[in-house]
């Protein structure tokens, strides 16, 4: 994971004489990350946010984008806990407790990525009904469409390169999911492939 965060961070542009998003100190350069106001110093950009209040700030964030690019509306407030997850494991959504988890220390654009993921399965099985979700809410379904949300954030960040390092980041099965979906967006457009995920007409299979 070390490796990929390294790559990610590298491709985000810097940016003279700022204050830190973060930490609020003046620098005399930063990480940007673009279409938003987020300017990072080199060192809050390689560390890994373990801090609740923080974590909030960029789940507000994302929601936000979500919801003005993509209409994904707002369905959770304060639903969202960092905690030590198995080795390898980013995060997962609840369908039980209706919360986010994500895993401690994780850097910023990075975990942005996971929480838009996230985001995307709980904003889905808002939608579905009961019949949906006692299948387990069809997971190459589900994780396909999360995948997809997750690289069109990075889309709208205007980070094409962040989205393609996270989607080889995946294995096999979320990128055949991920690639339904995007055959469906392409062949219908955007909206219907939200419409479809919402209301479970699109179903993926192997």
């Amino acid at each position: 994971m070390e490796e990929l965060e390294a790559s990610i961070d590298e491709l985000m542009p810097t940016e003279e004489q700022v204050v830190c998003y973060l930490c609020s100190k003046k620098v005399a350069s930063a990480r940007t990350i673009p279409r938003t106001n987020m300017r990072l110093c080199e060192s809050c950009v390689g560390k890994g946010l373990k801090s609740n209040a923080l974590v909030e700030v960029l789940f507000v964030k994302v929601k936000e984008i979500l919801n003005s690019r993509l209409g994904m509306a707002n369905i959770l407030t304060r639903n969202l806990e960092l905690e030590k997850l198995q080795e390898g494991e980013l995060g997962y959504y609840s369908l039980l407790s209706g919360r986010i988890h994500l895993s401690s220390g994780m850097r910023i654009v990075l975990l942005m990525g996971v929480v838009a993921h996230e985001y995307a399965h709980a904003w889905q099985a808002k939608g579905w009904d009961d019949v949906h979700k006692n299948l387990g809410y069809y997971r190459l379904t589900a994780e396909g469409f999360a995948v997809w949300v997750e690289y069109k954030f990075f889309e709208i960040l205007e980070l094409r390169d962040v989205s393609e390092l996270i989607l080889a980041a995946h294995n096999d099965f979320y990128q055949t999911g991920f690639r339904a979906w995007r055959e469906l967006e392409e062949k219908k457009g955007t909206d219907y492939a939200l419409k479809a995920a919402r209301d479970g007409t699109f179903v993926v299979s192997r």
